[in-house]
This record gives structure tokens, sequence and C-alpha cells, in this order.
């Protein structure tokens, strides 16, 4: 009944624009979370693509192979950097994924309707815009773009952790996604 805040990581911030886009009077707010901006803007850094979409089509192998986890975890080590225990867990949030959705991305179905320098300026919520290390998703230079194309944008740089906030320094993003939850 009331606007949702979206809160979206990697793909899942891709989508939370998109939605904000397409039903801004049921969009609160959206958090971005290591968004991969770089994929929606016009010319896209094509090399970096390429890299993105043979990482999906490993982790979409991944999902669908049979075998062992043992198998299955030497298979996701190849793109995803960690220790057993990580991998394990990994594994768990990829047998939950729908392989479809990594279709979509390695076929870059979303690019085809969604330009970034199109989407960001009809997003009419405000945004908290969640940055990491420069050669993770959010790149430096798509992060400036994204301010400027914003109407209402809070900027947090984390710097010294990866892809993965939320798990590297849960403590740090719940007060991060807190204060900004309570000043909207």
């Amino acid at each position: 009944r009331e606007p949702a805040v979206l809160l979206g990581w990697s793909l899942g911030a891709m989508a939370s624009i998109v939605a904000a886009t397409a039903a801004p009077e049921a969009v609160r707010a959206i958090i971005l979370e290591d968004a991969p901006l770089n994929e929606l803007v016009r010319e896209p850094d094509e090399q970096r693509v390429a890299g993105v979409v043979e990482r999906f089509r490993v982790i979409r192998r991944v999902i669908t192979m049979g075998g062992s986890n043992e198998e299955r975890s030497a298979e996701l080590a190849t793109v995803e950097p960690g220790d057993d225990a990580l991998l394990r867990r990994s594994l768990r949030h990829l047998d939950l994924c729908d392989p479809d959705v990594l279709t979509f991305v390695i076929e870059r179905k979303y690019a085809e309707r969604n330009v970034l320098e199109e989407l960001l300026p009809r997003v009419r919520c405000p945004v908290l815009l969640l940055k990491t290390n420069p050669d993770s998703a959010t790149t430096t230079d798509h992060a400036v773009l994204a301010r400027t194309l914003l109407a209402d944008v809070t900027q947090v740089a984390i710097t010294d952790v990866g892809h993965n906030i939320h798990s590297a320094r849960p403590a740090e993003y719940a007060r991060i996604v807190t204060d900004f939850l309570e000043s909207i």
C-alpha cells in the first residue's frame, strides 16, 4: 500500500533502477549496492563486458551441471576466488538462482531497452549509491556519471572491500543503509 524501498545488489541494483523508472509511484527510494552501471552506458567497455559475460557463463554452468559439490566448487573457483567455506556458501546461494536470470545477462537483453543516460534522469526517488573499490562493479567514472544524472543521490564509498559489501562489512553496511533510510 505504501511505496517500497528497493535494495539491489549488482544485477539487482540494475533491476531496482528499471523498477523505479517503470513504476515511480511505487518506489520510495532505491539503494544500489555496487551496481554495474557500466553495463548500461551507450558505449560500454566491450572488454569488461566480455569478462562479465564469461563469468556469468561459468556461473550458469555451475548451476546447471551435475556432479559433486567438489566438482562444482572447482568450476566456480575459476571465476569466484575464495576459500572452501565461501565457495560452499556460494554454491548454496546459486542453487536458489534461476539460470535464466544469467541467460538474461549473458545475452545482454537488459541493455536492449535500458540506457543509463536515459534511465537515471527518470529516477524520481532518493538514491543511495554504495561504491566499492575502483575495480569493482561501480567504476569511479560511472559513479560520477550517476551523480550528474540523478536528482537526489547520496554516494558512500567503502574502500578495501570487493563486490559483496553486505557480506564483507555487515555492520558498516547496516549503519549506512539505516542512516540513509532515516533521512528519507
